[in-house]
């Protein structure tokens, strides 16, 4: 943040963390969000931006933009992987709702048919409605849960998250909690 009055950065004394979401890899090199803050992210505000990208590339895939339709596909596949191979594993072995678990992977099972049939209209709806429904229900309630389950051992659970390859397929479902 600039300071308009001296031209100088009104964090100049501010250690800055970095955040980064990987968008997507080709041939052509990859692509990722990058944000810098003064305070740390953690779990849930990660997963919480993970949301935030997939509903901004959502609304181009809607568009009819074919560059953020691949983002909204690559962002929805990561993410899905991080939930059912990382984070979903880690909450049941720490206690975590089996239904909880069930219930969630349920509903990315629908969310990959419908984001395959997005030009129909009824897939469409679908789709929105229950991302929108999703989103929140982790946001608001099950990823708080699983952070306090998991205590310190969250941390670690993050940085095994940012190591998580870029390339990974929508289509195919995570091997973890969800089968």
């Amino acid at each position: 943040l600039m300071n308009a009055a001296t031209g100088r950065s009104s964090m100049t004394n501010v250690a800055l963390q970095t955040g980064w979401n990987p968008m997507r890899r080709g041939q052509a090199g990859s692509s990722a969000l990058v944000a810098r803050a003064a305070k740390a992210s953690g779990l849930i505000e990660d997963l919480g931006r993970d949301h935030d990208l997939i509903e901004a590339g959502l609304a181009g895939a809607l568009r009819g933009d074919v560059g953020r339709e691949l983002w909204l596909r690559n962002a929805l596949a990561r993410h899905l992987v991080i939930e059912e191979d990382i984070l979903f594993p880690a909450d049941l072995e720490a206690g975590g709702n089996p239904g909880w678990v069930r219930g969630l992977c349920n509903e990315h099972k629908h969310l990959r048919r419908d984001l395959d049939r997005l030009s129909d209209p009824v897939s469409q709806r679908r789709f929105l409605l229950l991302l929108d429904g999703h989103d929140e229900k982790e946001e608001q309630t099950v990823y708080p849960d699983i952070l306090k389950r998991l205590g310190p051992d969250a941390e670690a659970l993050t940085q095994r998250i940012m190591e998580l390859e870029l390339s990974v397929n929508a289509a195919e479902p995570g091997h973890g909690a969800c089968p």
